[in-house]
């Protein structure tokens, strides 16, 4: 067998294979006379049919699935004795093969893995985010879960923030209505985000017999294609106007949160912990990405296009699950441009690649404590923790996502220790909603 490697790229491979006939001849006359034994052919036994009868009828067969066999092999024989490293599926650009003998011929297009050399991770700078739950973060938090579990009361006052309004309204489009567009007697809570922009808005101030007209503009995408970004007008009534009610921070106020006894104290305790929970969590996760993008930056390198092609699909994949899930149409599905999710398909191939270098340099493996640790902390959440635990252990594939979690964290570790870091407090309300601090 001869084999020649062209390259027609940074990481583009041409190669070229040239099989003798003498292989391809061998392996077809060993078929060809096991044939013999196990082919059934009128007007001969079985068992005994002539090879040259086994020739004229299976020849032409037996033939071809050798060649599609050869190639196969010669293929995986060929990178392994060029030490190649192919990135996904090959492109067989040319194949020549027929009965004359002339052996097989073909040319295999495909792109190799880069050589990944990362920089001292010591010369990376990183501002790491850190936060710390204070009295007054925890007297908000109390407030807030006093709000959520509010009622209400009809008053006679304009309509503020945080009011529940019952109201009639009907819904225009080109002033016609339009279906959906219309309901009575409908309460909404100023500040529930319910509406589309400026709808709760251009309710305050009003009050019970109030009348306005809300010029709007449906938001692009919206799950109703035909208003997804059209300008409508809604006409409005205000019937009543309820103000909210907290409850008392009492005994029973506390036990709807699992708070038997201690009273307030406890209560914040106890509320203090959670949120404590949350924040590392959040912390450790804005870690992660802050150092998996210094990492990205400082190591600009080619990845293999048949690798970004294939996370971008399954990107596409997520992303159509996911809103699917919320409702939207499958036109708007379908209508979804793969080409969007390219940057970050590029960035997460790049990503793995610098991991496994940094995994395979430094030998690390994934703990087996810290794994269990891991599946056990998932598990906690569930009703039944022993069963989601056995679960991930019963299955060799589930138990390697994890496995691949606690890798992803140690390399972040790894990391972390060598570069400078430079602390980033950040305040908690900042921490649990980044959109509304931008």
């Amino acid at each position: 067998m001869q084999v020649s490697v062209e390259s027609t790229g940074a990481l583009e491979r041409r190669m070229r294979v040239d099989v003798p006939e003498e292989r391809i001849e061998d392996e077809v006359k060993n078929r060809l006379q096991s044939l013999t034994k196990t082919a059934r052919v009128d007007g001969f036994r079985q068992g005994k049919v002539p090879v040259r009868v086994i020739q004229q009828r299976y020849g032409q067969q037996v033939r071809f699935e050798v060649l599609s066999e050869v190639m196969r092999s010669t293929y995986m024989e060929a990178i392994e004795a060029e030490k190649l490293r192919p990135a996904g599926e090959p492109s067989i650009e040319q194949a020549e093969a027929d009965d004359s003998e002339k052996g097989l011929s073909y040319t295999a297009v495909f792109e190799v893995y880069p050589e990944v050399t990362i920089k001292p991770v010591e010369q990376l700078e990183l501002d790491l985010p850190t936060c710390e739950v204070g009295d007054a973060d925890v007297d908000k938090m109390v407030e807030t879960l006093r709000s959520q579990q509010s009622t209400f009361s009809e008053v006679d006052r304009k309509v503020e923030s945080d009011y529940q309004v019952n109201i009639d309204f009907e819904g225009y489009l080109e002033d016609e209505k339009f279906e959906g567009g219309e309901a009575q007697d409908f309460d909404i809570v100023i500040g529930g985000k319910r509406f589309i922009d400026g709808f709760e808005e251009g309710l305050v101030g009003l009050k019970a017999g109030d009348s306005t007209s809300l010029k709007l503009e449906f938001p692009d995408p919206y799950q109703n294609t035909e208003l997804a970004g059209k300008p409508v007008r809604f006409e409005v009534k205000v019937n009543k106007v309820s103000a909210p009610e907290l409850p008392e921070l009492d005994d029973e106020f506390f036990k709807r949160f699992g708070v038997e006894e201690g009273g307030v104290d406890a209560f914040k305790t106890n509320i203090r912990e959670n949120m404590e929970r949350e924040c590392t969590q959040r912390v450790k996760n804005q870690a992660k990405s802050r150092v998996f993008n210094a990492l990205y930056d400082e190591n600009p390198f080619e990845v293999p296009q048949s690798l970004v092609n294939g996370e971008t699909e399954q990107l596409l994949e997520q992303t159509k699950q996911r809103l699917a899930q919320q409702g939207l149409p499958a036109e708007q599905l379908d209508s979804l441009d793969k080409d969007t999710f390219v940057t970050e398909a590029k960035k997460r191939v790049a990503l793995g690649l610098l991991m496994s270098e940094i995994i395979k340099t430094n030998e690390m493996t994934a703990d087996p404590a810290q794994v269990r640790t891991m599946v056990e902390s998932m598990a906690a959440n569930y009703e039944d923790p022993t069963a989601l635990v056995q679960h991930y252990y019963a299955d060799k594939s589930r138990l390697a996502d994890i496995q691949s979690m606690v890798l992803e964290e140690e390399v972040v570790s790894w990391i972390t220790d060598k570069a400078k870091i430079t602390p980033d407090p950040i305040t908690f309300d900042a921490l649990m909603n980044p959109e509304s601090t931008e």
